[in-house]
């Protein structure tokens, strides 16, 4: 169905469009350029421009090229090859080494305010708000924000009310996106190696999604050896305007969880969602696997759930979310009241059946 429209979500003031895909231009016109504001947390310079309901079925390198296919199965990190399946970075040194990033140059396509969805949960997951406010140094990392730093600004703003003090890093893989830093946040050219930083929490957000799905666990595996101790990586996909949205949370020890966010007014069923599915599993939407049969049970669920739609879409969500749960899906319980239609899911329940 057509829903309505969330201007007030979408646009900042003065904007004529949520979507943004251009470099950032100063007051003159000219592309910014990077500055001593563009320095590391050190403050020395950064490399700038450098069943049916049921129980659930559980049956680059250095020189800037994407990241190696792995003969593992998704959900095992392997943090062994590059692209051209030879070890990241050199012998005896970590990857990146050699002082250019690791990874490749993406669309960069952005825009106001087009996160917000998993903005909203990981300032609210217990888990994201403990790890940040004992964290004894609070960076968080924003990976490939794209042509402009508008959602790492606000990653930032909205992480001051879990920790004040919290530091925020943008790296971004082109030289030409690399913008002096402003409010707070610091901007740096960096991969999928961090920039040699070590953040308690991570943020890729439609960077995995133009790779292939082999480079996957290789990707995680060498994010996830850079966080510092305790650190958390969200990877995650969303549509253009930021309705439809799906994330993996993971730690050293692998994934965690999946999480699907979407707008209620705009989203006919849960499986909507699928076309926005991370990397891991967007191509594994097929019968036999259980991130299938996870779908086809919220969607059978929410045919169940109608009885409740005069009441709103979100009502009618949470009918269906525990009828999930009656049924063996440890869909977790929210207790706040969510704005969002959110179902999030240990990740053993959805990960891909092994090849």
């Amino acid at each position: 169905m057509v829903g309505r429209a969330e201007p007030d979500e979408l646009r900042g003031a003065g904007s004529d469009s949520p979507l943004i895909h251009r470099s950032p231009l100063s007051t003159s016109g000219e592309p910014l350029s990077t500055s001593d504001e563009s320095a590391d947390v050190s403050g020395k310079p950064l490399a700038a421009s450098s069943k049916p309901l049921g129980t659930p079925d559980k049956s680059a390198n250095a020189s800037s090229k994407p990241l190696a296919a792995s003969s593992k199965p998704l959900g095992t990190c392997d943090k062994s090859t590059g692209a051209s399946g030879k070890p990241l970075g050199r012998p005896g040194k970590p990857p990146g080494a050699s002082g250019k990033p690791l990874g490749s140059i993406t669309r960069g396509t952005t825009g106001i305010n087009r996160l917000r969805r998993s903005d909203r949960w990981l300032i609210h997951d217990e888990l994201v708000r403990g790890r940040v406010r004992e964290a004894a140094d609070p960076l968080v990392v924003d990976l490939g924000y794209g042509a402009s730093p508008v959602t790492t600004l606000e990653l930032a703003a909205r992480l001051r009310r879990v920790r004040p003090d919290v530091r925020v890093v943008g790296l971004e893989i082109d030289p030409e996106r690399v913008v002096p830093g402003r409010d707070g946040v610091r901007f740096a050219r960096g991969g999928f190696e961090l920039a040699g930083l070590r953040p308690v929490l991570v943020r890729a957000f439609n960077v995995l999604r133009q790779y292939p799905e082999e480079a996957v666990t290789s990707a995680w595996a060498t994010v996830l050896d850079g966080l510092a101790p305790g650190g958390l990586l969200l990877e995650g996909t969303c549509d253009e305007l930021g309705r439809r949205c799906a994330w993996v949370l993971l730690d050293r020890s692998g994934p965690l969880s999946l999480t699907l966010a979407w707008d209620p007014f705009t989203v006919d069923r849960p499986s909507d969602v699928a076309e926005r599915l991370p990397k891991a599993l967007i191509h594994r939407n097929v019968p036999g696997e259980p991130i299938h049969t996870l779908l086809t049970a919220a969607d059978r669920a929410w045919a169940h759930a109608a009885p409740l739609a005069p009441y709103g879409p979100r009502a009618r969500w949470r009918r269906t979310a525990e009828i999930l749960r009656d049924n063996g899906f440890p869909v977790r319980p929210y207790r706040r009241r969510m704005r969002d239609c959110v179902l999030s899911i240990p990740w053993d329940i959805v990960a891909p059946v092994k090849p």
